[in-house]
């Protein structure tokens, strides 16, 4: 996966927290590791993106609800 591809997909996420936060203001963050993208809401764990190179496909997991903070993948 390409740093533009990589870059794309964190907008994307940052953009999808925000449009699920509720009227007061939430700090959404995304930190790049090795295979994988982190993204926490107000310091919560939100999901991952991972994406090694012995995947076959990129995926998220887990998925955390942004209010409840509860995993809503199996």
């Amino acid at each position: 996966m390409n740093c533009l591809t990589k870059v794309a997909v964190v907008l994307l996420i940052v953009a999808c927290g925000c449009s699920l936060s509720p009227a007061a203001s939430q700090k959404v963050t995304a930190a790049l590791g090795k295979d994988k993208i982190d993204v926490t809401i107000d310091g919560k764990p939100f999901t991952s993106y991972k994406f090694a190179a012995d995947q076959k496909y990129p995926y998220f997991w887990p998925v955390n609800g942004p209010l409840s903070g509860k995993s809503i993948t199996t």
